[in-house]
This record gives structure tokens, C-alpha cells and sequence, in this order.
């Protein structure tokens, strides 16, 4: 995808402030378990998604070129779909889950533009906006399959808040720094990527995708 000056940008606000504390993972309250067929369930369910996909509104002009990923942003074995329509401002990452109970692939929301979206693998933290910004920013939590507000921080009008409270230029350094530093995955730039009109056989490229994409994985 083509890089633009606020792309720049964005990617030189994760860099700053490195070295700080480490983000701890959270532990899925009912962790899915690796069990017999769960593969055959999950790429069943995104090859059934991608099949039917439509993408979203387009601007005056502009044609959508959906791409897919798999990315490990929870805690458990299964991983989560990615999709987005392009690389504009307009175009949101829909970010995908599968639901064991329901055999099905379940849209958690739209995050982020430009085709791009950042989390810390397998801790369920991930980026609502393009970036984390020292000044401001909001980090949401995957886990149990729904998206929640975790923590935000804001230095509006010279007054610093965390999670909408007044709190202490420490506090607030504090938390701005952990999150700006933290190791975000870039998804579609980080992940391999794969056109939806060049795609014939989902289930098999999923599988692939999958041993390609899984953190810790071994050649």
C-alpha cells in the first residue's frame, strides 16, 4: 500500500518516548481451547465471510481493493480476521472473530483509516485511531469476544486526564509513555496480505495464512 506524509508521521509518533514499562498481557476469562476440528471451524466460518464480503461506501471516483490477514491479537489459539477496502483515510480496518458457539465469523467493528490498524500480539490490546499519539490516545481491549475501552489518556487544554480524570503530569506522562512505546504490530504491513479478487480458495490460503502469520512460529 502507498505511503503518505501522515503515515510518516504516525509511524515516527510509535517510535518516540522508547524504553519505557512493559504491557502485560490479559488473560481471556474463558480462553478457547485448541480442540479437534477448531481449524476446520474457524477457516470454514472467514472462507464463508470472505465469500460474501462487500465492501464499504467509497469516495466519488475511488474503487475498493479489499485485502485480508490473519492476525493473534487475543490470548487464545485462534486468530482473528482483518479486512480493509484500501489504504484512503476512509477505509477502516473490520476486524473479525470467530464465535465458537455459533460456528460462525463475527464482526467485532471498524477501527482505525488507511487500511491500517495497530495491536500488541496475543494481549487483546489494540489501536481504535491510527496511532498513539504522547498527547492523547485511546487503547481498547478484545476479550471474550467484544471490544471494551481500556484506557485513554488526554493532555487537552493543558489539563492532563487519564480515562477522563484529572490526574498528575507524572500519572499521565506515565501512562502516555507505556503505550506509545509498547510494541504495536502494524497489521497488512507487518502480516502477510492477500488480495480478495485474486483469491480462489479461501479455506487453503487461510490455513497458510495461519502457519505464515502465527507468532512463534518455526520454518
Amino acid at each position: 500500500m502507498k505511503k503518505t506524509a501522515i503515515k510518516l508521521l504516525s509511524a515516527l509518533l510509535l517510535l518516540v518516548l522508547a524504553g519505557c514499562s512493559v504491557i502485560r498481557p490479559i488473560t481471556p476469562t474463558n480462553p478457547a481451547l485448541p480442540a479437534e476440528g477448531t481449524e476446520t471451524g474457524w477457516t470454514d466460518a472467514y472462507a464463508s465471510y470472505l465469500e460474501a464480503y462487500e465492501p464499504g461506501p467509497q469516495e466519488e471516483g475511488e474503487e475498493p481493493d479489499p485485502v485480508f490477514t490473519l492476525i493473534w491479537l487475543d490470548g487464545d489459539e485462534i486468530p482473528e480476521l482483518a479486512v480493509a477496502d484500501g489504504d484512503e483515510p476512509w477505509d477502516p480496518v473490520r476486524l473479525v472473530r470467530f464465535d465458537e458457539v455459533s460456528g460462525e465469523a463475527e464482526e467485532v467493528g471498524e477501527y482505525s483509516m488507511y487500511g491500517q490498524m495497530y495491536y500488541i500480539e496475543r494481549t487483546g490490546y489494540f489501536l481504535p485511531m491510527y496511532y498513539a499519539a504522547p498527547m492523547g490516545g485511546d487503547v481498547l481491549l478484545l476479550r471474550d469476544g467484544e471490544a471494551e475501552a481500556f484506557e485513554s489518556w488526554s493532555y487537552y487544554d493543558g489539563i492532563p486526564t487519564v480515562n477522563g480524570e484529572k490526574t498528575s503530569e507524572e500519572d499521565f506522562h506515565a501512562v502516555s509513555e507505556r503505550w506509545v512505546s509498547a510494541d504495536w504490530t502494524a497489521v497488512f504491513e507487518e502480516t502477510g496480505t492477500w488480495r480478495l479478487d485474486e483469491t480462489e480458495e479461501f479455506r487453503s490460503l487461510l490455513k497458510t495464512a495461519a502457519k505464515q502469520n502465527k507468532p512463534g512460529k518455526t520454518d
